[in-house]
């Protein structure tokens, strides 16, 4: 498959269009991606490994994901993890209620419900 690839001068890939549809989807395409430049390449990989698990170095299409990849891969992965050990977001609200943090008129807007819906 020939594809035209869109990258940043940093060498990350920042979009993929495979010939066929170069045609119809060219110059929206482009118009709704940021890049700095384009290269045309030959590959049998599909556009999704290319897009995720290369970058581009020196003009070249280079196996290996971009370090800003690798950084938002991380950082999902703690966000994932840390999601599911912290408390449930209603027990950490009604935490920061009973102590006293929200301001006057939300923690009025809080109690007004706690009042309605007694325990």
């Amino acid at each position: 498959m020939i594809y035209k690839i869109y990258y940043k001068t940093n060498g990350r890939i920042t979009g993929i269009l495979e010939s066929g549809d170069l045609e119809n989807l060219q110059t929206t395409y482009e118009s709704s991606i940021e890049y700095d430049s384009t290269i045309d390449i030959e590959s049998e990989e599909t556009a999704e490994i290319i897009f995720f698990e290369h970058h581009i170095a020196d003009g070249d299409l280079v196996k290996g994901k971009h370090s800003e990849r690798i950084s938002e891969s991380n950082l999902k992965l703690i966000r994932s993890e840390r999601k599911s050990e912290y408390p449930p977001i209603g027990d950490q609200l009604d935490a920061l209620f009973h102590a006293g943090v929200f301001p006057e008129e939300m923690a009025a807007k809080i109690q007004a419900v706690k009042d309605k819906y007694p325990k």
